[in-house]
């Protein structure tokens, strides 16, 4: 197999949860190329999988070494941080890459570490920079929807989340949002037919229950 055969074989690997064969995969394009970004990158995501993030972390860092414009290898870093809950380190990478570059998934990420913060006036600018940038990102949305809903300001988190489903309606977290901010403007019908939509995508998920639990308490019908 060539080098792009051995990344793909390793990208399908990885969509069929099969991560040690996929970084048996990928380690094999640096046989023939160690300077392929592609599969350092990939190599980071599989490490990342795996739970091994100091390894993912070098791998990534690998990636940035060679090349430092593209912005993968920096939104990679900084969620792999994020995963391991070291929030003020994944800012300062995040901050250091739009020193080099303005892109959206920067900003996403930004917000997101900012949300964990709590600095939510900061992470609804970020979320705002990220839908400048491009509209279409629904996760720019959700993270702007979440900062307005800890700002209280309710409608604007709706309206916010609303765009979100607009993009993405497939996303639960989603929906869970918006049946959240309709409990606190006590739209109690509206969040039950919400919740139910919800349940309808994942109806494993307890907490979306447990909420619906709540607006049927709330509507009297328990």
């Amino acid at each position: 197999m060539n080098e792009n055969e051995l990344i793909e074989k390793a990208q399908v690997l990885c969509q069929e949860q099969n991560f040690d064969k996929a970084l048996q995969t990928i380690n094999k394009v640096f046989n023939i190329n160690d300077r392929s970004y592609d599969a350092w990158n990939i190599k980071g995501a599989i490490l990342q999988r795996l739970g091994q993030y100091e390894n993912a972390l070098r791998a990534y860092e690998k990636a940035i070494k060679i090349n430092r414009e593209n912005v993968w290898g920096w939104t990679n870093i900084s969620s792999c941080l994020i995963e391991q809950k070291k929030y003020k380190e994944a800012l300062e990478v995040i901050n250091e890459s739009l020193r080099k570059m303005n892109d959206f998934r920067l900003y996403v990420n930004k917000a997101a570490i900012l949300i964990e913060l709590n600095n939510y006036e900061e992470a609804l600018q970020a979320s705002e920079k990220a839908i400048d940038t491009n509209s279409k990102s629904s996760e720019a949305y959700h993270n702007k929807s979440h900062a307005l809903l800890k700002l209280t300001r309710y409608e604007e988190a709706l309206s916010a989340i609303e765009e979100a489903i607009k993009l993405n309606s497939g996303e639960i977290k989603s929906w869970f949002k918006k049946g959240i901010i309709l409990l606190k403007l006590d739209r109690l019908e509206e969040a039950l037919r919400v919740y139910d939509k919800a349940i309808d995508l994942d109806s494993e998920n307890s907490e979306l229950w447990r909420n619906k639990g709540i607006a049927l308490i709330d509507c009297n019908r328990l």
